[in-house]
């Protein structure tokens, strides 16, 4: 198939834009999080970065609370927040 043919289909404008939405999701496989004086999310073309407030500890209106769950069968411990409804 030759691209006269592709664009009296539409080939070339459906791949124009998928080749869009995934320039614009780009930002979201490159996350990082960091430990900042500011609690912010700052987005590039190329990188998400989620800046923590230092010593920010447990957020306003949750709770941490020790769990187990299981995975593949085995109990696992750990600790998740939580915030009632």
């Amino acid at each position: 198939m030759d691209l006269e043919t592709s664009d009296k289909l539409g080939w070339n404008s459906r791949l124009k834009l998928l080749n869009a939405i995934v320039e614009k999701l780009r930002p979201l496989t490159q996350i990082e999080v960091v430990e900042g004086v500011t609690t912010q999310v700052t987005q590039s073309d190329s990188n998400t970065v989620i800046e923590i407030k230092a010593g920010s500890g447990v957020p306003e209106g949750y709770v941490e609370q020790a769990v187990t769950l299981c995975v593949n069968g085995a109990p696992v411990a750990g600790n998740i927040l939580f915030k009632a409804d």
